[in-house]
């Protein structure tokens, strides 16, 4: 089997099938991903060594090649577009620092959420909950994004917590899941180290909870995973989010083979994994730009995926593989280079929401200048210490965490 596996791999990636259409190149990835876990499936079981080195460099052969012609085309950007870019760059940049700001400013109310557990308010209706969406709600609102999702989502009616995983295609990512995920299901993100000690959004991080993983260090990556599951999921009954790619797409299609993080961390806490599909982000904010488009992003929620103690971490993977290349390269599925402009009522929505945003963070700079004047700070003096507390944290992240 394995040999026939083999051969029929490198047939595919020496052919010269010419690509047309973009329905014509989903289905040449859709054939070419089904190889390559077929491969990986026939490979996960008992083989020689030399067969598992032969698998691996048709694994590099297969990207090389075929990745490469099936990139994912965008739309080229035209000077009005630049231009609007830039502008909408600056703006989410002023945005985003102010709300960091505003974020650290109520952090403390995260000492609340054990009475208000206590007290009957469920996750994701607590009041850092509301922060981080309404976080995301103003940068997206900023960068001139609307997320579409369904807000009832029944595909995970039947769990209150679970491991959400989802496609990585780009940097908006994050803030797009953070705001399309029911309050229910309102996640605590695993995110690479070194984000966290950015400064302002790696602070932000820090206080909201999420966890970093040092990923060039598998051992404090598998106990930063324990800690997640510990503290987040087994003891608040809490979502944990995290990519299962790893990392971002850079040709706009899956990443094969998912990274076994998640699957390690189902196997521990018995929860189910929910499974996301995050459509669009590449195509508005694609690698080589500098910041995205305007339009909307959209989740579709698939299935949850309950734990099974029959079905091994790779017999796990390679199901999921499989039902994300089955919806997402569809014959029917929407187009991965598409961008769905916004809407009039989208445009007043972002206007209401920056309006919102501007009377919140109004209020808290006069927070500060009334703490100022009344204990008689020195602004100066008082930024210069906030920077020294920064500079320690981001310390902390990098050389303890």
């Amino acid at each position: 089997m394995v040999s026939k596996c083999l051969e029929k791999v490198r047939a595919f990636v020496r052919s010269d099938e010419r690509i047309v259409t973009n329905a014509n190149r989903k289905e040449i990835f859709r054939t070419f991903g089904e190889m390559r876990i077929d491969l990986e499936e026939e490979m996960s079981g008992r083989t020689s060594a030399k067969r598992g080195d032969e698998a691996r460099a048709l694994y590099k052969e297969m990207d090389s090649k075929m990745r490469k012609r099936l990139r994912v085309p965008v739309p080229k950007q035209s000077t009005a577009d630049r231009i609007s870019a830039a502008i909408r760059c600056a703006l989410t940049l002023c945005v985003g620092i102010c709300m960091c700001i505003v974020f650290i400013t109520f952090s403390p109310l995260r000492w609340t959420h054990p009475a208000m557990r206590r007290a009957g308010i469920q996750n994701g209706r607590l009041p850092m909950d509301w922060m981080i969406r309404f976080f995301a709600l103003v940068v997206l609102a900023a960068a001139g994004i609307k997320v579409v999702h369904d807000k009832k989502n029944k595909a995970w009616a039947n769990h209150s917590c679970g491991l959400i995983v989802a496609n990585h295609c780009s940097n908006l990512d994050p803030f797009v899941l953070a705001l399309g995920t029911i309050p229910s299901h309102a996640p605590k993100f695993v995110g690479k180290k070194i984000l966290f000690a950015m400064p302002f959004i790696g602070w932000v991080s820090f206080f909201a909870g999420m966890v970093p993983i040092n990923r060039g260090d598998r051992t404090r990556a598998i106990e930063s995973l324990n800690l997640a599951v510990n503290k987040i999921m087994l003891r608040y009954k809490r979502s944990v989010a995290l990519f299962m790619e790893g990392t971002r797409t850079r040709d706009g299609n899956l990443i094969l083979p998912f990274k076994k993080g998640s699957f390690h961390m189902q196997k521990k806490t018995k929860a189910p994994l929910l499974p996301a599909i995050i459509r669009g982000t590449y195509a508005l904010w694609p690698p080589g730009h500098f910041f995205c488009r305007r339009g909307r992003a959209f989740i579709h929620y698939l299935p949850a995926v309950p734990y099974a103690d029959t079905r091994t971490i790779d017999a796990s993977r390679i199901e999921l593989q499989r039902t994300y290349l089955r919806e997402m390269y569809a014959e029917k599925s929407p187009s991965l280079s598409a961008v769905t402009p916004l809407t009039a009522r989208d445009n007043v929505e972002h206007a209401l929401i920056l309006a919102c945003f501007c009377v919140v963070t109004a209020i808290t700079f006069s927070f500060y200048a009334w703490l100022f004047a009344f204990f008689n700070l020195d602004v100066r003096s008082s930024m210069q210490v906030v920077f020294l507390f920064g500079t320690l944290l981001s310390a902390h992240v990098i050389f303890f965490v």
